[in-house]
């Protein structure tokens, strides 16, 4: 019975994610040997296409400004989507450390308040996935669907190079490359497996970090709630204890791998659409690791032995130190932050305007 309710909450917390993340070879608990990481550079071939092609679009400057805001976007989107997977690559024993921890915490849990806070952010983790991912493949559908029904309304000819229109903003740069306009189906329907895949590595990617961090959220709850119920009348009361403060550093070992493992792509993340999910989670996370002092002082701590006690010092000087999200290691990213780079923008957006208007 423990067995199958150990694969069903595995299954609900993990399977999502890992059929977003194999294909691209990221998958945390695959084996990484050669398939994977063929499947890896398969992947950013195909989202390298777009980089290339929004790039020459720009280049050479052939189309309105609302298709060079598309391919600016598809631009953007592309790099991230490629440094995502090649940085996940890279720091795969980050992932596969956590990753195999949730295992362990879920094959070990007994408790079943303990296994409903890990339910919840399971769930959590789901829901943010769902969006993400739903809004994104709506997305990529739509700009398959357009150039099909774009071309087909055309009273003119639409085998005419200047006509024909295409699943992303590329028609110059397959000019530029001399692209037979008979192969246009073709084309327009490995743009889509092109785009989708850049959705793939992108949303994809943060679903996946976003799912992990959370399960360590979840592990900090459960922490905060053993601190909370510690039982002193029990024998064995320093060991029990010990075990809980050891849990702690491990906890803390864990989440400063994710924060190291996503500072860098913190740092060049543009949309402000990923930046609030990061932002909130990061918040999150970082309140989390202050609770675990206070839960700790609202144990009954005046009856712990002397020796136990000056423990608790260490235990409520670590959380006052919680670990961040950061971007570059420097730049901490939660809602205070984020707030900050909002009122920014809106500043910024508001002096472009009256500049315009004058």
């Amino acid at each position: 019975m423990t067995n199958i309710r150990w694969k069903d909450d595995v299954s609900y917390a993990m399977i999502p994610f890992k059929l977003l993340t194999w294909p691209i070879g990221v998958w945390p608990l695959q084996v990484y040997n050669i398939y994977s990481l063929l499947r890896c550079i398969f992947a950013t071939c195909c989202v390298s296409l777009m980089v290339i092609l929004p790039s020459i679009e720009l280049y050479t400057n052939c189309n309105n400004a609302e298709q060079n805001v598309d391919s600016l976007m598809l631009l953007c989107c592309g790099i991230l989507g490629i440094l995502k997977t090649v940085w996940f690559r890279i720091h795969a024993k980050n992932l596969t450390n956590n990753y195999n921890s949730a295992l362990n915490d879920y094959l070990m849990i007994k408790n079943a308040k303990h296994r409903a806070i890990m339910r919840k952010h399971a769930s959590t983790g789901r829901i943010l996935c769902c969006f993400l991912m739903c809004f994104s493949y709506f997305s990529c559908l739509l700009y398959t669907i357009i150039p099909f029904l774009g071309n087909a309304n055309n009273k003119i000819n639409v085998t005419s190079e200047a006509m024909l229109q295409y699943t992303v903003p590329s028609r110059c740069a397959l000019e530029y490359f001399n692209a037979p306009t008979s192969m246009h189906t073709i084309l327009c329907l490995i743009e889509a497996i092109s785009l989708t895949l850049t959705s793939t590595t992108n949303h994809g990617n943060d679903s996946l970090f976003f799912n992990i961090t959370l399960h360590i959220c979840g592990q900090v709850e459960v922490l905060k709630a053993k601190f909370i119920d510690f039982d002193v009348t029990r024998p064995q009361v320093y060991e029990r204890f010990l075990t809980l403060i050891k849990r702690h550093s491990y906890l803390i070992r864990l989440a400063r791998e994710l924060a190291d493992t996503i500072s860098f792509i913190l740092l060049i993340s543009a949309f402000l659409s990923q930046l609030t999910l990061y932002s909130f989670v990061g918040d999150y996370l970082k309140s989390q690791m202050e609770e675990v002092g206070l839960c700790v002082y609202q144990n009954i701590w005046y009856d712990f032995p002397t020796k136990l006690t000056r423990n608790l010092i260490f235990v409520i000087m670590r959380s006052e130190s919680p670990v961040t999200l950061r971007a570059g290691h420097f730049i901490v990213v939660n809602l205070s932050t984020y707030m900050s780079i909002l009122k920014a923008s809106i500043t910024y957006l508001s002096v472009l305007r009256v500049m315009v208007e004058t």
